[in-house]
């Protein structure tokens, strides 16, 4: 599960890169409670309403239900190599893209 939750966020921190460093407008909803991930990429901040690519996908914790963990990896990991492509073509450079994950677990008693 954990490689599911780092590959999640690199996604969502790569379509972040590329709405913020390149001429694309993207649109990023994750939904938790229904187990989806949606990635919506546009022509431009002026040009919003064209789309260029559209991605809608179930997470991990889907993936983990029905017991198809590995196609949810290689699912995850071809929006990656996109997304990692864009920023590529745009010679913006992600290798510094570094950041930490934490797991907090709340109890009540």
């Amino acid at each position: 599960m954990e490689e599911e939750v780092r590959l999640t966020i690199k996604v969502l921190h790569l379509a972040y890169l590329v709405h913020e460093k390149t001429d694309y407008c993207v649109f990023i909803r994750f939904s938790g409670h229904v187990d989806r991930l949606e990635i919506d990429i546009r022509e431009s901040q002026v040009n919003w309403e064209t789309q260029v690519l559209r991605s809608e996908f179930s997470t991990k914790y889907m993936a983990l239900r029905d017991a198809r963990v590995g196609e949810k990896r290689a699912e995850l990991q071809a929006r990656i190599e996109v997304l990692e492509q864009i920023l590529a073509d745009n010679e913006i450079s992600y290798d510094d893209l570094d950041y930490e994950e934490e797991y907090i677990r709340h109890y009540t008693f």
